[in-house]
């Protein structure tokens, strides 16, 4: 056994006197012992072992020690450590500092804490971040949202969700969830997710993104208001997403006004086979056959009329405000049929 091996040992087995009979007897590199210390939070055993880190290796042992002090909830180990790392990247700068900023500790030992599901530790990791204005130098340092997604901490993430000074990112968050099957998560996600999106809403940028498994899940959980609903139909059927568009009118809950948008978008855009996807639903206004006729949009006034039965009161209002003599001639043939 090597005195590197037999320190870790001395350690593990939480025996005091090994541990100083090694020290006294050998001089060698305790890193490893060091960092297990950390993991059992012996901050007894750390004392010692500090002065035999390699001075090249320190930065990298430190934050390797945070890391296992976080992901075994050690709050006091976890404190020393961040502020050793700190003491010891405020040394004159040299080749050591060149791969480590100095908010790495503070970062890994959220992250870790918060996969583990220690909440206090992430508490202190938070405020001491706060305090040290790190999240504004270094605002996409921590992954601990993610880290807490992912595995189901939902007392870590409705805390983190509440810092607002970190700008997450809750896209990858929610996909965690969703993948998980976590509703508790989930809808925490959707409610904080217009705070960090500008506004935007997560059903409604999962229709837009053709997400039609996220949107099903999301309407039965979240139960979406009707507005909701059209705005998310609305941006699918422009997008030409045509399941998600298809899931949201079998729901019966997108309002008229949603419907009459989507089809007024197809119709100022040309897209034809769009409009007859929605047209065939026949639930179009005769506004829309009027404002294609007064676009003088011939293509698009043949499709609306062979999809879908109108009122003798739209196709005449139709007729008088085209200025587009083929529109005006089908108009009037099919005027004279009804």
């Amino acid at each position: 056994m090597t005195p590197q091996e037999a320190l870790v040992e001395a350690v593990t087995r939480n025996q005091a006197r090994d541990l100083h009979d090694v020290l006294r007897q050998f001089e060698c590199d305790s890193s490893d012992a060091f960092v297990v210390a950390a993991g059992f939070g012996n901050q007894v055993a750390m004392h010692l072992l500090r002065p035999g880190i390699e001075y090249l290796d320190e930065l990298e042992v430190l934050a390797t020690a945070a890391a296992a002090a976080a992901k075994t909830g050690m709050l006091s180990a976890a404190k020393y450590l961040i502020l050793e790392f700190e003491h010891s990247f405020q040394e004159p700068v040299d080749e050591r500092n060149a791969y480590y900023r100095i908010d790495d500790a503070t970062w890994v030992v959220m992250d870790e804490a918060a996969a583990e599901g220690h909440l206090d530790v992430v508490k202190f990791g938070v405020g001491h971040a706060v305090r040290s204005d790190f999240v504004a130098s270094s605002p996409f340092g921590s992954d601990a949202l993610y880290c807490a997604a992912c595995r189901g901490h939902a007392d870590v993430v409705r805390f983190l969700l509440d810092q607002p000074t970190f700008d997450w990112k809750l896209d990858a968050d929610f996909e965690k969830a969703l993948e998980n099957d976590d509703e508790v998560i989930v809808k925490m996600l959707y409610e904080a997710y217009p705070l960090y999106a500008d506004g935007d809403n997560l059903f409604v940028r999962m229709a837009r993104d053709s997400r039609t498994d996220a949107v099903e899940y999301l309407y039965d959980k979240v139960h979406p208001s009707p507005t909701l609903v059209g705005e998310a139909f609305v941006d699918a059927a422009r997008c030409y997403y045509t399941d998600v568009a298809e899931f949201l009118l079998t729901t019966g809950r997108v309002p008229t006004d949603a419907f009459d948008k989507a089809v007024s978008n197809a119709v100022l855009s040309g897209r034809i086979s769009l409009l007859k996807t929605l047209s065939s639903k026949k639930r179009a206004s005769p506004q829309v056959l009027i404002t294609a006729a007064r676009l003088g949009q011939f293509p698009i006034v043949k499709c609306l009329l062979n999809v879908q039965r109108h009122s003798l009161n739209a196709l005449v209002e139709a007729h008088n405000v085209t200025r587009e003599p083929s529109v005006r001639v089908l108009l009037r043939d099919t005027l004279e049929h009804q």
